[in-house]
């Protein structure tokens, strides 16, 4: 059995780091994506570079949040019975970000990340590709929201 303390520090701990992962998740779909996508007239080049930028960003960022939340929720739901269920739904969905980010999102990045030169032909296809990442990025956004909520609640 765990002790008290354990348990606390592991649960401040998880809903400290998944609500950072899900507001800086949450953000980045419903602030940053918008005002990338919104001048029309930027070049395809720097509109990449822009979201290459903050992707790259995220991706050394928010698997580790989601990581440290989810072995923290792990914890808490292997330690104490009476919190087995919901912490157990929060590990689960916190930690699931990686894998929909593998499997879900694969095609899509796949896309995004192949192409090294985007040109003024491509300028249609980037800005979709993009608004379909930023969708996509939604579903990230809400599971991390879904275990940071569950965690803070019970």
């Amino acid at each position: 059995m765990a002790s008290e303390n354990a348990l606390s520090y592991a649960k401040a701990i998880g809903i400290f780091t998944a609500g950072i992962a899900a507001g800086t998740n949450f953000s980045t779909s419903f602030l940053v994506m918008p005002a990338i996508l919104h001048p029309r007239t930027t070049p395809p080049k720097d509109l990449h570079a822009q979201w290459k930028h903050l992707y790259d960003h995220g991706k050394f960022t928010l698997p580790p949040l989601s990581i440290v939340a989810g072995a923290a929720f792990s914890y808490v739901a292997y330690h104490d019975e009476s919190l087995r269920v919901p912490y157990g739904i929060a590990a689960v969905s916190t930690l699931g970000i990686v894998p929909f980010t593998l499997v879900g999102m694969k095609a899509n990045l796949g896309a995004l990340l192949e192409q090294r030169v985007w040109g003024d032909v491509d300028k249609g296809r980037l800005r979709e590709l993009l608004r379909r990442w930023s969708g996509l990025n939604w579903y990230r956004a809400i599971m991390l929201m879904v275990g940071f909520g569950t965690a803070l609640v019970n």
